[in-house]
């Protein structure tokens, strides 16, 4: 047995979901997202004859991690986190956190695992299955959505993102829904015509995928930004209108600048613009620091996923 181990996970922008409510006769969801170097989740776990969990992790969180890991033969750990994201904020902190404490504590104990059965068992890829596919393999993703047998939504694309282009990360303050707050949202029956999720079906494998393959950074962005009103019109009055109202002051000032290829990841307020070089993603973050209001960064895609490494 190893001293410890150590995991680090990409954060995850997600593109929203195409079919939010179940439009017949069409799959349940179905969305699409980045992994991203940075932020990143990483913790370290260690042998221990009890569970020593963080304090990031709710109590409910604590519970269901250590009896997915009793039932997979692990005893205790002691799991130290080094770096997480803000939770609640629209990077995914949740998915990644839980998988690498629990990925840890298995390759901790030699004890072979399959990452789609283990994110079941935690709880994650109810609705969306970027989260634990960016922790797999990192990348483009898009996943092919619920039907009437699927337990976490199967590996529809995944595709290596440019090297190249960026994403400038604009953090207000607040939280987006989570919890009983999101499972309500979700579950409202919401009617709207059959075209709008067509159109962002389309938007998403006819727009975004194809540009991601073809490196057409100017399709990417004009895709992307439609996509992200359609999808946001989708929760406006559960949200308070298309984005997150902790987001209305910097998407406003994005529209000054006459951005293309901005959205709000998952419930927000995470704000992400698309960039298609280093040079203009600065130009962007420099802009938006200017206001002085908000955490900014620059990251890149990231098309490895989790690092797991004895430490």
């Amino acid at each position: 047995m190893s001293r410890g181990v150590e995991v680090s996970a990409p954060s995850r922008l997600h593109f929203g979901l195409v079919n939010p409510h179940g439009v017949a006769p069409y799959r349940l969801y179905g969305s699409a997202g980045v992994a991203v170097k940075s932020p990143r989740v990483v913790v370290e776990v260690y042998p221990s004859d009890r569970f020593e969990l963080p304090p990031v992790l709710e109590e409910g969180e604590k519970a269901a991690l250590a009896s997915v890991l009793r039932g997979r033969g692990v005893r205790g750990i002691r799991a130290v986190v080094r770096e997480v994201p803000p939770r609640h904020a629209g990077f995914g902190t949740t998915t990644q956190l839980l998988l690498s404490i629990a990925v840890g504590a298995l390759r901790l104990h030699g004890i072979e695992y399959s990452p789609l059965d283990l994110a079941w068992e935690l709880g994650r890829g109810r609705v969306s299955s970027i989260g634990v596919y960016s922790f797999m393999r990192g990348g483009f993703i898009v996943d092919a959505g619920r039907g009437r047998s699927t337990r976490i939504a199967p590996l529809a694309v995944r595709l290596e993102f440019p090297e190249e282009w960026r994403f400038v990360l604009i953090l207000p303050r607040g939280t987006g829904l989570s919890g009983e707050e999101e499972e309500k949202a979700m579950k409202t029956p919401k009617f709207y015509e059959v075209a709008r999720v067509h159109e962002a079906a389309w938007l998403l494998h006819y727009g975004l995928v194809p540009a991601v393959i073809e490196r057409d950074p100017s399709t990417f962005a004009e895709a992307l930004g439609r996509l992200q009103e359609l999808v946001g019109g989708f929760f406006q009055e559960e949200q308070g209108g298309l984005f997150n109202p902790a987001s209305a002051k910097v998407v406003e000032h994005l529209e000054k600048l006459g951005v293309r290829g901005y959205g709000q990841s998952s419930w927000g307020p995470l704000i992400y613009v698309f960039a298609e070089s280093e040079d203009r993603a600065r130009e962007i973050a420099d802009s938006v620091s200017r206001l002085g209001e908000f955490r900014v960064c620059v990251t890149g895609a990231d098309n490895r996923g989790a690092l797991v490494r004895e430490v």
